[in-house]
């Protein structure tokens, strides 16, 4: 059987007048059954539904092969299988709704709009009933299954590509090389509309990136259903090559005309590209001034010049912003900001902040909790000197309890007080892709000392250059997508720079995710770090030394780094006393190390019986902590599972990880350990680590 594409802007050769008359029927009777459903199918007379009927569950069942997933098909219909959490309030009373009641029409339109789904898609006979569904009829309740049966996909067995008065395109030739290869669909391929009409949008922003905004391309698909083949021409008219001549700004109100025009990075008599207005559609949106942001080229003559319009609507320029939360390390915690969005015109951004870390109800088995008390005043200048520079400055002041300092009687522990600025200047070669220039100075104070023990304090200035790269391709972790990201810093502090303290540290951090199917992956990440003490500094086991270094030197464990270890104790330790009054408890203290060397594999796995914003995952980790050569000995591995859900703010991750080769000491509580050593009794449980994760897991 012939027939020609009902959406192609181009008439295809005619087949026999009888495969013509089956291709229309055909059509026609999809057309009958979305608008009479009722008329149509009768599979509903089989089940003695009504209009109370309880919608239970849905599922597909697949008689020969799947090319779909069941999150994919869900999508086209109306008919929803009940969520996990409309499982779970069915089990509690108080918290539960109405239930989902069938509707009989619509379970018949989802048939219609699945076959319309892989027709479109390549699959013309799928056949797609529902008599395989459950009806309990004294408890009227109903599971509705869709089984199909997709039938012998349609594959593409020639692309063709014509311009110029109807020439082809020869394939060996550099031009028929480069449209084929903006292609996304090939010979061979199981012809699907979605990829078709994404193929002839390529070639039409391929000639836009090439001064032609007026392009149009339309299509041919001849069809032989009988022996499942099709074949494809694009048409293409290139149009007049064209030349920016005005620039168009459209909604601005607070934010002046020039700051919008600019981010076209065009000015008149510049070749059209449609990739210039791509990159400034995204520049405006990204600066949070604007609610929408369209670019776009508005009907006109077509010659050799252009008019490009920039629509926007602006949002508020000041915004306040509040959060809270709990932290199973950190306890409660609450942040607010202060932003103004367009400081002085310029696109500047001015941010006043403040977190509170108050480590109320943190849960650390054998640590103390840290806590932080910060404000700050931040600046962002962008486009600075150059477009693709941007300056940030920022002014800060905090108090601190350091887990790793010695014990203070001051409020709270706090053992640590520091002011000064934070500043880089960010080179963004690619789309967040950066090199980054930093410099921070800072003056500190260090106290230790508790009622019973020696009190003393320490100031001292920080002051340290650091060249940071963001380098790779990031992907969605969302969506299991393709992603390589390496993360080089240098950073070095010395006494030319404002600091007393002197050092040099490199650090490589490198992730990987590679996608397996449409909703499994896996990731790899590794860091490897160096730490090299000079100077005055070069004798750690000096405590005044060693205090001022706790924060560079490098730690091991946590749900960020080793899983199975609670945030730095993967390495070594030591048990000291914590006094809070009258009370002295014993406690575990990092003590870190001048190298590191982690690394970490997850395999990210669907949930069964879940939908697509819920997953799982299993991992296993390695890490190793050395003031001297990596490699000899000492390395810690974890292993576990964990669930994964996606929310607008990010994923959250919840893991259970095993440590397979803990030390003594992570067997044992601190204070046992303390008095008994290696005698002291064992608890299997501490074996076990819970991790808890919102935003970048991974």
């Amino acid at each position: 059987m012939h027939g020609s594409y009902p959406h192609s802007a181009r008439e295809t050769p005619a087949g026999n007048p009888p495969d013509r008359i089956r291709s229309v029927a055909w059509v026609v009777l999809l057309l009958l059954i979305s608008l009479f459903p009722s008329a149509s199918l009768g599979q509903a007379a089989r089940f003695p539904v009504n209009t109370g009927t309880v919608l239970r569950g849905v599922d597909f069942r697949f008689e020969t092969t799947r090319t779909f997933s069941q999150a994919l098909l869900f999508e086209q219909i109306a008919s929803k299988d009940p969520s996990f959490g409309d499982k779970l309030r069915r089990w509690l009373p108080l918290l539960s709704e109405d239930e989902q009641i069938l509707v009989p029409e619509e379970v018949q339109r989802d048939v219609v709009r699945l076959r319309a789904f892989y027709a479109q898609n390549g699959f013309p006979d799928a056949r797609v009933s529902y008599s395989e569904s459950r009806f309990d009829a004294p408890a009227n309740h109903f599971w509705l299954r869709f089984t199909i049966d997709e039938g012998e996909p349609i594959r593409v067995v020639s692309i063709d590509v014509a311009q110029r008065g109807g020439r082809s395109v020869a394939q060996g030739t550099a031009l028929g090389q480069a449209l084929r290869g903006v292609l996304t669909l090939s010979v061979g391929d199981r012809f699907s509309q979605i990829e078709h009409a994404r193929s002839q949008e390529q070639l039409a922003i391929w000639h836009r990136n090439r001064g032609r905004p007026f392009v149009r391309v339309r299509d041919s698909v001849h069809f032989d259903v009988q022996n499942r083949r099709a074949e494809i021409t694009y048409w293409i008219e290139e149009g007049p090559e064209a030349f920016l001549d005005t620039i168009v700004v459209e909604g601005n109100a607070r934010v002046a005309r020039r700051l919008i025009a600019r981010e076209l990075n065009m000015k008149p008599g510049d070749r059209f590209s449609q990739r210039r207005l791509t990159a400034a559609q995204r520049e405006l949106f990204n600066k949070n001034l604007f609610r929408t942001v369209l670019v776009d080229v508005p009907a006109q003559p077509l010659d050799s010049t252009v008019t490009v319009r920039m629509r926007v609507r602006e949002g508020r320029p000041r915004l306040v912003s509040y959060r809270s939360g709990y932290g199973r390390l950190e306890g409660w915690s609450v942040q607010g900001d202060w932003t103004h969005r367009n400081f002085l015109g310029d696109t500047r951004v001015v941010t006043v902040g403040a977190v509170a870390r108050t480590g109320q109800w943190a849960y650390t088995t054998d640590r103390v909790a840290p806590r932080l008390y910060r404000a700050s005043v931040n600046l962002r200048h962008p486009r600075f000197l150059y477009r693709r520079l941007s300056l940030t400055g920022q002014v800060f002041a905090q108090y601190r309890r350091d887990p790793e300092l010695p014990e203070s009687d001051r409020l709270q522990g706090i053992n640590e007080q520091e002011a000064g600025i934070e500043s880089a200047v960010i080179y963004e070669f690619l789309p967040r892709r950066t090199l980054t220039v930093q410099y921070n100075w800072s003056r500190t104070l260090q106290y230790s000392g508790a009622a019973g023990f020696t009190r003393s304090k320490d100031a001292f200035n920080r002051g340290s250059l650091a060249l940071v790269g963001l380098l790779g391709r990031t992907g969605s972790i969302l969506r299991y997508q393709h992603s390589v990201l390496v993360i080089p810093v240098l950073e070095f502090a010395s006494p030319g720079l404002g600091s007393d303290i002197d050092y040099l540290r490199a650090t490589l951090g490198i992730k990987v995710s590679r996608r397996m199917s449409r909703r499994s992956g896996l990731a790899f990440r590794t860091s490897i770090g160096r730490l090299w003490p000079r100077g005055t500094s070069a004798n750690q086991e000096d405590p005044t030394v060693e205090n001022r270094f706790d924060r560079e030197r490098f730690y091991l464990g946590g749900s960020s780094d080793l899983r199975g270890w609670t945030s730095g104790l993967a390495g070594p330790k030591v048990v000291r006393p914590s006094v809070s009054g009258a009370d002295t408890t014993f406690v575990y203290e990092a003590v870190g190390g001048l190298a590191k060397l982690a690394m970490d594999v997850e395999l990210r796995l669907p949930f069964p019986g879940l939908g697509a914003s819920w997953g799982t995952a299993l991992f296993v980790g390695g890490g190793q902590l050395s003031d001297g050569p990596l490699f000899e000995g000492g390395f810690r591995f974890g292993a576990g599972g964990g669930i994964r859900y996606a929310t607008p703010v990010g994923m959250v991750a919840l893991d259970l990880a095993w440590k397979i080769n803990p030390d003594e000491a992570d067997l044992r509580r601190a204070e046992w350990y303390d008095a008994l050593g290696a005698d002291a009794a064992v608890s299997w449980t501490r074996r076990w680590s819970l991790h808890l994760s919102i935003g970048q897991i991974f």
